[in-house]
């Protein structure tokens, strides 16, 4: 297990509040690259709105996607963004110079077929039939509406070329993965018999977002003693008792690109049981990190992870042992919808990936048992972006 050091505040360089994130190259390789995949699938011109693909494309970033909101993007020529009358200043912050509105009175479905016939002869138009913000209602006007045109599936076209991140992604993750580091420590802190949950999510949340956090994209999970089997449990108004285990996964934020890490501790007194089950899960991840490496498939991680926890003699939660991360919006932090840790699975790592590897076991009704790093795939191997003591501790 590398050598922990103590979390530190984070500095560096503030960027303009009204700048993008990344250079105008950077932009220009992602869309090269979304244009390749393209020409492969004979796409004439691709209609994107997924939030997170919105923003990897053009660096278009809001909180109001709940309102209809559409690019396309053509084979060859310029991109046009469709936006919400409210989300017009957002929209010129973006790579993208053609522009156009739509008021909450308008039909979302006539404007976006004005915007792909906006790109005479596209006969082939690729849309994300994945996407949870393309309702059917607005897909099936779409395809019957568009006439010769035939509408083809790019679900994930965008979402597995983000799977590898350049430099500047990664910088982002890192400086996310240091507030979760924050956070976790705050959290740590906090704990003590007659706080509340809340108490320790306020500490967590002043601790985070003094240090840089943008708001996450999922609330932090923080859950203890009888709530333990409740899953993707927010905080409650639970006042911790002595002998409850206290299972927090938190994680930073930085213009979308995350970080996360879990850690389960004990008040008061030790649980053998607990304490047991918490070494399982550290060896599996121990153990899975150390294989992490170009080369290695998702299926053979999965593998790794989950053999000291059956040697242990216990069941792992039933599901994925890791999955990527990048950019996120609520309601999730990762990209589990394009590569995850599974049985079997054939995915190859390669240099530039981040994932959050998560083994896990449950222990109801007393105790969820996790302990989780961030951890990025480089040329040589692997590096844990996260940096909290990998240890089952009682507080108190």
């Amino acid at each position: 297990m590398q050598k922990q050091r103590p979390p530190k505040q984070l500095k560096g360089k503030e960027m303009s509040p009204n700048s993008l994130p990344f250079a105008k190259e950077e932009y220009e390789r992602r869309i090269r690259l979304v244009r390749d995949s393209m020409a492969l699938r004979g796409i004439d011109v691709l209609l994107v709105h997924t939030p997170e693909n919105l923003n990897y494309i053009s660096g278009y970033d809001t909180s109001g996607y709940f309102a209809y909101q559409c690019i396309a993007l053509p084979a060859k020529g310029d991109l046009e963004i469709l936006t919400r009358r409210g989300e017009a200043f957002n929209a010129q912050k973006t790579q993208i110079a053609k522009r156009t509105v739509h008021f909450d009175t308008d039909d979302v479905v006539t404007k976006t077929i004005e915007l792909v016939r906006r790109f005479p002869g596209s006969l082939r138009i690729g849309i994300e039939k994945n996407s949870w913000f393309l309702t059917a209602g607005v897909y099936e006007r779409l395809k019957h509406e568009l006439g010769p045109a035939h509408l083809i599936d790019c679900s994930n076209l965008i979402d597995v070329i983000r799977l590898v991140k350049s430099d500047a992604e990664v910088e982002l993750i890192r400086k996310a993965a240091g507030i979760a580091t924050i956070a976790m420590a705050a959290g740590a802190k906090a704990l003590r018999v007659g706080v509340s949950e809340s108490e320790i999510a306020a500490d967590v949340s002043y601790a985070a977002i003094k240090a840089g956090s943008d708001y996450t994209g999922m609330p932090h999970l923080i859950k203890s003693g009888d709530r333990c089997p409740v899953g993707h449990a927010q905080w409650s108004r639970r006042v911790l008792e002595r002998g409850d285990v206290v299972f927090m996964e938190l994680s930073g934020c930085v213009h979308r690109y995350s970080g996360v890490i879990m850690r389960t501790l004990q008040v008061g007194t030790e649980d053998k049981e607990v304490k047991r089950a918490s070494e399982a899960v550290i060896a599996s991840l121990n153990e899975t990190i150390a294989a992490v490496r170009p080369g290695v498939t998702t299926g053979e991680l999965y593998a790794i992870a989950i053999t000291p926890v059956v040697k242990a003699g216990f069941s792992p939660s039933a599901r994925r042992m890791g999955y990527s991360l990048g950019v996120g919006y609520p309601p999730r932090w990762g990209e589990w919808h394009a590569m995850d840790f599974q049985p079997n699975g054939e995915t190859v790592l390669k240099p530039g990936m981040a994932f959050h590897i998560i083994p896990a076991i449950a222990l109801n009704p007393k105790a969820t048992i996790g302990f989780s790093e961030t951890v990025l795939v480089t040329e040589k191997g692997h590096e844990v972006l996260t940096n909290f003591p990998r240890e089952f501790k009682v507080i108190g």
